[in-house]
């Protein structure tokens, strides 16, 4: 099924094979990180807890300062932010989590397909809920501006960068001092299986050996699974946009089911032989006594 990448931020990739557009945004992926390291919100939206009569932002003011030591245009500004809310980090801390991600439309949009219509308008929608195993999602009408491609980077880092959407039209990239970027909500189950996405989207790689600490409890590591594979599941990452990472999360919850199950087989054996101690016991002291009787 093709994949439709109109009004991500460029509107040159009709017939340009997806293969392509994924290696070139790996190529531009440092470029792309560093413009979303460089932008720090002048404000904050309201949350159902703080301010539950504040009408919610569509969008919000940012500050976009790219370090000094890199060349002008190096940066590639963001083009959306994700207002992503967590559940609470334990009983003792029962507020939900917030945070703040600046993200780019294209990497974003060609890896989620449940995200794709979202970051399609300027507008903040939220993700709705999965009903099962099917994205239920209503397209909001499509962006009509027109960019320059952002799959044609410059040869060297000197060479200035195309504006993306979010730049004011009369500012080129290297010039910006704001941004107003439009705001999509999200509800995850876990920040660290959100952290391994935001990474997978942008470079294409996984934390190696494993994705988790070796040293993870069998029943933690099947938890983590579980929180990145619903995290996925919301996100729509399909197997055709994400095999490596399936596949990884496949050989983690296979070494947490063959975990918890010598775990179990251990328990069970320690139980067993301590009851087939106490019955040796028992059995070594009838002997003793049948040999009295008999002298």
């Amino acid at each position: 099924m093709p994949v439709d990448l109109s009004g991500l931020g460029d509107e040159d990739l009709r017939g340009v094979p997806v293969p392509f557009i994924r290696d070139s945004l790996v190529t531009l992926a440092p470029r792309l990180l560093a413009g979303a390291d460089s932008v720090t919100p002048l404000e904050y939206p309201s949350t159902e807890s703080s301010q539950p009569s504040s009408p919610a932002k569509s969008r919000l003011s940012c500050s976009f300062d790219p370090p000094a030591h890199l060349p002008a245009g190096y940066c590639i500004p963001p083009t959306h932010l994700l207002a992503v809310s967590f559940p609470p980090a334990s009983p003792a801390r029962p507020d939900p989590q917030h945070v703040l991600v600046p993200i780019h439309a294209l990497p974003w949009g060609l890896a989620c397909s449940r995200l794709r219509p979202l970051l399609q308008c300027r507008d903040a929608v939220s993700v709705p809920d999965c009903k099962e195993t099917e994205a239920v999602c209503e397209a909001p009408a499509v962006r009509k501006d027109t960019t320059t491609s952002l799959l044609t980077p410059p040869a060297t880092p000197q060479s200035t960068s195309a504006p993306l959407p979010a730049s004011p039209p009369s500012l080129s990239a290297d010039k910006l001092s704001t941004l107003s970027l439009p705001l999509v909500h999200l509800r995850l189950p876990s920040p660290p299986a959100f952290q391994l996405i935001h990474t997978y989207i942008y470079t294409r790689t996984l934390p190696s050996p494993s994705l988790f600490s070796p040293a993870l409890h069998s029943t933690s590591r099947a938890k983590a699974v579980e929180a990145l594979w619903k995290t996925c599941v919301e996100l729509g990452i399909e197997t055709s946009e994400g095999e490596e990472l399936w596949s990884a999360m496949r050989e983690e919850w296979n070494l947490a089911r063959e975990g918890i199950a010598v775990e179990q087989e251990e328990e069970a054996g320690w139980g067993s032989g301590e009851s087939d101690e106490e019955e040796s016991e028992y059995e070594s002291e009838e002997d003793e006594e049948m040999e009295e009787e008999q002298l």
